[in-house]
């Protein structure tokens, strides 16, 4: 797996990679103007006890890199961004609103995904001569830490005990599976999938497990 971030991350087995990476894409086909993108779809499998420890360590350093900025810090950083766009017509109460909001919308990314998401803004050709939007720079956080939000999701998902996944989860997962295999997604009303996609299985599988949700 290729490194996500400048913060060291403990090494991966071979296996538990292979279980984060791996996905199906699924042709999406809509009724009406035909075909509409792809849908990626992860599946994951039960876990050995090396994997899960494995895991376990991985999830502990994402969750430490992940950390929200300090109420002082993301505030900083905004009030410095905004400084190169100033706007004089303002009262200072107003600019002091502005910059809670933008610290409202921006609370859930860690300091050093605030410092690279206004780096990008500042060095973007385009972009940079034009004050930006709180969520200009919550876009960019999500395009710097999106591949950790990932990972992290599906690492909690392995790393949850099968007795306490709820009913609307397995009803997810069996809906994501038979979608998968070529059915329609009991939600789904006007896509499906595409047939060359799909894998072969039995009908009596098929309904078995179709019964079970």
């Amino acid at each position: 797996m290729t490194a996500i971030t400048s913060f060291p991350l403990p090494d991966l087995s071979s296996s538990l990679e292979a279980i984060l990476t791996e996905v199906q894409h699924i042709d999406i086909i809509d009724q009406t103007y035909g075909w509409s993108g792809t849908k990626e779809v992860w599946h994951g499998r039960p876990l050995s006890r090396d994997e899960r420890h494995n895991a376990l360590h991985y999830l502990q350093h994402i969750n430490q890199i992940l950390q929200p900025a300090p109420p002082t810090g993301r505030l900083s950083r905004i009030y410095t961004l905004l400084a190169h766009y100033p706007n004089p017509g303002l009262a200072p109460e107003i600019e002091q609103a502005i910059a809670q909001d933008w610290a409202d919308d921006l609370a859930e990314f860690p300091q050093w995904c605030l410092d690279k998401a206004c780096q990008m803004w500042r060095r973007d050709q385009k972009r940079y001569r034009f004050r930006p939007l709180p969520g200009d720079i919550r876009q960019l956080c999500l395009e710097v830490v999106g591949d950790l939000l990932k990972i992290q999701s599906r690492l909690k998902i392995l790393l949850q005990p099968a007795e306490k996944k709820t009913a609307l989860e397995q009803i997810l997962q069996n809906s994501l599976r038979s979608f998968s295999d070529g059915y329609p997604a009991p939600s789904a009303t006007s896509q499906r999938a595409s047939p060359r996609q799909t894998r072969p299985t039995s009908t009596l599988s098929t309904r078995r497990q179709m019964s079970q949700v």
